[in-house]
């Protein structure tokens, strides 16, 4: 009786914390984004000018501390991205998302 219990709790707290880690699709599916062209490259983040039509408007500078391993790091001025986060922008200047979950290349430019 104690090993069933035992083990229905190790089941439970197993399929529990499967449902708590976030992969790459849910972010793409679930989470606001922007889309934009990189306008300036610093040390931790880029400054990213939000392309028309988009929901953002305004020059933000992106963290990219925060990044997963898969996320590309290596941005130049003139490259296209689409940066996922918690849909919360600090207002700062320039402003910044609050919590930065992706920034994807879309289109590069030439590198040469």
């Amino acid at each position: 009786m104690q090993t069933t219990m035992i083990a229905i709790l190790a089941l439970s707290f197993i399929l529990g914390c499967a449902g708590c880690a976030k992969t790459m699709d849910d972010m793409i599916a679930e989470e606001p984004r922007f889309t934009g062209i990189v306008r300036e490259v610093l040390q931790n983040s880029i400054l990213v000018q939000p392309l028309d039509g988009e929901s953002v408007k305004e020059l933000m500078n992106v963290s990219l501390d925060a990044q997963p391993g898969d996320s590309v790091c290596d941005f130049q001025v003139g490259d296209e991205v689409t940066v996922f986060y918690d849909g919360l922008i600090r207002e700062t200047s320039p402003a910044s998302p609050q919590k930065v979950y992706s920034v994807m290349l879309r289109t590069p430019v030439a590198r040469g």
